[in-house]
C-alpha cells in the first residue's frame, strides 16, 4: 500500500486543529437545571397516557441530543379537546431556581410518531409568546410569536432548536398559541433545556487561544 505524501501546509493545519481541541474543550457550557412550575394540564391526569410536564426537564427519552419517538413517559402533552376539562389556552412555566443570567433555551418539540400517522407530529407546539419573571412572578413578554420547529420523527437526530433569550430571570413561560396542525387541539414537547450567558473571560480564553495557534502555524509556514 502506497503512503500519500502530506504538504507541510496541511501538516501544520492538522497541528492547529490538536492546538485548538483544548481550547474548545474548556468551552463546554453546562445547562441550568430547570423544574416545571405550573403547566395549564397534563394529558395522565385524566386518562390512562402518561404524558406530563416533568418529562420535559428531566431527559426522559433522550440522549445525546436526540429524542424517542415513543411518547410514552418520556413527553408532555395537554388535553386539548381530547379530554375534559379541555385546554385551549396550553402554557407551561419553567422555574430556574433562582434569577440566573439566561443565554438561550434548546427545545426539542413534539416527536411522537408512526407509520400513516402524520397527525402526531402536528402535535408540536407551533409558535409561543415567551415570557419572564424574576422572584416576583410579574410576567413580560420577552418574545412575541416565537416559530417553533417540527420534530423530524426519528430518534437518531439531534433536532434541538436553540432560541437566543439573553435575559436575567427566574421563571420562563410558553404561552403557546397553537400546534403544527395536529389533532385534537393537542401541543406538546419533548425535551427544554437552560443554557446561561459565557462568561467573559471564557470568550476571550477561546479567541487568544485561537489568535496564538494561528500565529503559530502562520510563522511555521512562513519558513
Amino acid at each position: 500500500m502506497m503512503l500519500k505524501r502530506i504538504s507541510t501546509n496541511q501538516m501544520w493545519s492538522g497541528i492547529a486543529v490538536l492546538c485548538l481541541l483544548p481550547v474548545f474543550s474548556n468551552q463546554v457550557v453546562a445547562q441550568i437545571p430547570a423544574t416545571v412550575y405550573s403547566v395549564s394540564s397534563n394529558l395522565k391526569d385524566v386518562t390512562a397516557f402518561d404524558r406530563t410536564a416533568e418529562y420535559v426537564v428531566n431527559e426522559a427519552g433522550f440522549s445525546a441530543g436526540t429524542h424517542s419517538i415513543n411518547p410514552e413517559g418520556t413527553m408532555w402533552l395537554n388535553n386539548g379537546t381530547f379530554a375534559a376539562p379541555n385546554d385551549l389556552e396550553p402554557e407551561i412555566t419553567f422555574d430556574l431556581g433562582s434569577v440566573q443570567s439566561i443565554g438561550s433555551m434548546k427545545v426539542w418539540n413534539y416527536n411522537e410518531t408512526l407509520t400513516g400517522r402524520p397527525e402526531l407530529l402536528g402535535r408540536g407546539v407551533g409558535s409561543a409568546d415567551i415570557l419572564v419573571a424574576g422572584d416576583d412572578l410579574v410576567f413580560t413578554t420577552l418574545i412575541s410569536g416565537q416559530v417553533f420547529d417540527p420534530a423530524p420523527g426519528v430518534e437518531d437526530v439531534d433536532f434541538g432548536q436553540s432560541i437566543a433569550l439573553n435575559v436575567d430571570a427566574r421563571y420562563v413561560k410558553l404561552d403557546i398559541g397553537g400546534n403544527l396542525g395536529g389533532d385534537n387541539n393537542f401541543v406538546g414537547l419533548s425535551e427544554v433545556q437552560f443554557y446561561p450567558v459565557p462568561e467573559p473571560s471564557s470568550v476571550l480564553t477561546l479567541l487568544v487561544g485561537m489568535l496564538l495557534c494561528i500565529s503559530a502555524v502562520r510563522r511555521r509556514t512562513a519558513k
